[in-house]
């Protein structure tokens, strides 16, 4: 309900905490869902949206596979993986790929 308040209006930053850790799988409640809900209430204001971070690698165990999540995609799996979890493996920042397993120490250097 708190992303239709936003109803089209101008968002500067998108930042999730979701992503913080490898143990915590992408839910749908808790990430894709949360992302479909986002971006149909930005409407056309998503182009001018930046996203914190810009993208996630994704893995999931069942299928053997890796996603890269992003805007491109609105942080959506394909239909065919719709069923699988997904663990965030690593981040798009600035650019560069930070491995969540080097999170503490790369944090620091990617943001300089």
């Amino acid at each position: 309900a708190a992303y239709e308040m936003i109803g089209g209006r101008p968002v500067s930053l998108v930042s999730t905490p979701m992503v913080a850790g490898e143990t915590h799988s992408l839910t749908d409640q808790r990430f894709f869902a949360s992302y479909e809900t986002l971006f149909r209430a930005l409407g056309p204001e998503v182009e001018r949206t930046s996203f914190f971070p810009e993208g996630l690698i994704a893995y999931s165990p069942e299928m053997n596979a890796s996603l890269i999540l992003s805007k491109e995609n609105r942080f959506q799996r394909p239909p065919e993986h719709a069923r699988s979890t997904f663990h965030p493996q690593g981040l798009f920042i600035n650019g560069r790929i930070l491995p969540l397993h080097r999170l503490a120490s790369g944090i620091r250097s990617i943001l300089r």
